[in-house]
């Protein structure tokens, strides 16, 4: 999926910790890295938008109740400016009791 577009890329529960983890797989390079934080803030707003819509408890039932992380799995190193995006991203998430994580794909292709 592409981060541009708002579609959830993927659904799991963590069996380790019991939480929902909703995935957003970014593969596009960061060589307009306003134009990439943009597109992540928007889709990471889908997500929101998808669960305090209650869209995902509607499609998968069995995560009502359960915590709630959205992952962000790159290719490509992310550029510090990420990380400022990461911090802010979870100041809006923590009321809304998710939280966001972030990962490099280790393995030399796109996820």
């Amino acid at each position: 999926m592409a981060v541009s577009d708002q579609k959830v890329d993927a659904v799991g529960i963590d069996h380790a910790t019991g939480s929902v983890v909703l995935t957003i797989l970014d593969a596009q390079d960061w060589e307009d890295e306003r134009e990439h934080l943009l597109a992540l803030q928007a889709k990471v707003n889908a997500y929101f938008s998808y669960i305090q819509g209650r869209e995902l408890y509607e499609d998968y039932p069995q995560t009502d109740g359960r915590p709630v992380v959205i992952n962000i799995i790159q290719r490509l190193d992310p550029p510090e400016a990420f990380e400022r995006f990461l911090n802010a991203a979870n100041d809006v998430a923590a009321p809304l009791d998710i939280t966001i994580t972030a990962q490099v794909f280790e393995g030399g292709s796109a996820p």
